[in-house]
């Protein structure tokens, strides 16, 4: 595997992060063209700096030769409602690598990464949600010892755009 860094967003990496987010749309929309809209505003520059406001929100760049191939995008939040136990977690909404670069050991570092947050936070769990037609990456998170929670059914009846 190449050298490779992660370092946190700040509100200047806007555009990388803007980038990495609409490719990861452009995915979502390939595997289901009837529920993704293409002209979606996937994140805008103000959603964006309100989550880096947040403090709880993080958007690491993994970087090779001050190249960023891969983004995530997470929250450490508490999980407290009357239906759970509550806990501590790690949820990641956005993890994606560019394509020439899969394959190659970066999601790994991505996900170890996460797993250093959540030792120094002393977190519960870490959490996520994938396309089910995400075989690649569905696949990635059992290796690395991730198993299915809740499922999301969806019938479609119309098909109204």
């Amino acid at each position: 595997m190449e050298k490779a860094y992660i370092k946190n967003a700040t509100k200047n990496d806007f555009n990388i992060v803007s980038r990495f987010a609409n490719n990861l749309h452009q995915m979502h929309v390939n595997f289901d063209k009837d529920f993704y809209r293409e002209d979606a505003d996937v994140l805008t520059k103000e959603e964006f700096e309100e989550y880096l406001d947040a403090e709880n929100h993080y958007f690491p760049l993994i970087y090779v030769k001050e190249k960023a191939v891969g983004m995530a995008h997470f929250v450490i939040d508490t999980m407290k409602d009357d239906t759970v136990y509550p806990f501590k977690r790690l949820h990641v909404f956005d993890l994606i690598i560019d394509k020439k670069y899969r394959k190659n050991g970066f999601g790994q570092r991505m996900f170890n990464y996460f797993e250093k947050i959540i030792k120094e936070k002393n977190l519960d769990i870490m959490s996520l949600n994938v396309a089910g037609k995400n075989t690649d990456a569905i696949e990635f998170y059992k290796k690395q010892g991730m198993s299915e929670s809740l499922i999301v059914m969806m019938k479609k009846y119309k098909n109204e755009k």
